[in-house]
């Protein structure tokens, strides 16, 4: 190669496997991405899980690098394969090799050799290179398959949040506050959003008597909601209900049913007053009436101490 990236002769490279082989002519540049020349070039096998396709099974899969490398004009990629490693009702003729474009298989014009039992391909770029087998429908027996109802993503993440509903209440046996204990998922399941809105509703006889709306960010895992009541509720059912805010309505998290029943301060303590008020009355007036005997006595005393 030259200083350009121009092949000066013709080579070939090859893994050491033997099973992938580049075969590269004579007077082709290879560039990398920034269109300088490119001195040297890789092929691993992907070992793991292979992208797959529903119309091929893919045999093999190669990423070739540097990522960005470019041939002008193309070369030839050739992938070996094993005839007993083929699917049933394969024929070698159907082989071909493609490219993964990140999002599917694109397949390339590819040559059989049944002789040498390998598939060639022309090249123009590096990339994810993979050795496929067409699947055969007549291999499958066609039966109806019952619609799958999945859960879409947001709906997965409304179930993610938890909350719960804690009532507190007076002495009288009034509510006095509802706190809301909730829990976020963690960021990495929030779709990107930044903040939810928790809605808590009060219900009464079936009606909505108060609805108060919460905007709560994602960055937080956890935290503690209050609610005051604004007007005094009467004896009865009430069902508190929290929900999360979504694009199809709302979708609730927790439910707590409390049954109210006020005993008036007044009520209790009534009789107890009335019954103090009046002692204070009877010793007031005792008080006022010793002080007034006394006063008699002493004016007594003195007008009998004068007569003598």
């Amino acid at each position: 190669m030259d200083g350009n990236g121009k092949s000066l002769t013709v080579g070939k490279i090859q893994t050491p496997d033997g099973e992938l082989t580049l075969q590269i002519p004579a007077s082709v540049y290879i560039w990398n991405a920034a269109g300088a020349a490119q001195p040297f070039l890789s092929a691993q096998p992907i070992t793991g899980i292979l992208p797959e396709t529903p119309i091929a099974e893919v045999l093999c899969a190669y990423e070739m690098g540097p990522v960005g490398a470019t041939f002008n004009p193309s070369v030839n990629l050739m992938i070996s394969y094993k005839v007993d490693k083929l699917p049933v009702g394969c024929q070698e003729d159907d082989l071909y090799i493609g490219w993964w474009d990140g999002t599917k298989w694109i397949k390339l014009q590819s040559a059989v050799d049944p002789v040498s039992d390998t598939v060639t391909a022309p090249i123009s770029h590096f990339s994810i290179y993979g050795l496929l087998a067409p699947i055969n429908p007549t291999s499958f027996s066609v039966q109806e398959i019952p619609p799958q109802q999945t859960r879409s993503d947001e709906q997965q993440l409304m179930e993610s949040i938890v909350a719960e509903i804690l009532p507190l209440y007076a002495s009288d046996g009034s509510i006095s506050r509802i706190d809301i204990d909730y829990r976020l998922p963690s960021p990495v399941t929030t779709l990107g959003l930044e903040s939810i809105t928790l809605v808590f509703e009060v219900i009464h006889d079936e009606k909505v008597i108060d609805t108060k709306y919460y905007s709560l960010s994602l960055s937080d895992d956890n935290g503690l909601l209050q609610y005051i009541p604004e007007t005094d509720w009467g004896n009865g059912s009430y069902n508190f209900t929290v929900a999360v805010e979504q694009t199809a309505g709302f979708f609730d998290i927790a439910t707590e049913a409390v049954e109210i029943s006020i005993q008036p301060n007044n009520e209790i303590s009534n009789g107890t007053v009335v019954r103090w008020n009046l002692l204070a009355t009877l010793v007031g007036w005792s008080i006022a009436l010793s002080i007034i005997l006394i006063m008699v006595l002493l004016v007594r005393f003195k007008q009998l101490k004068n007569n003598r």
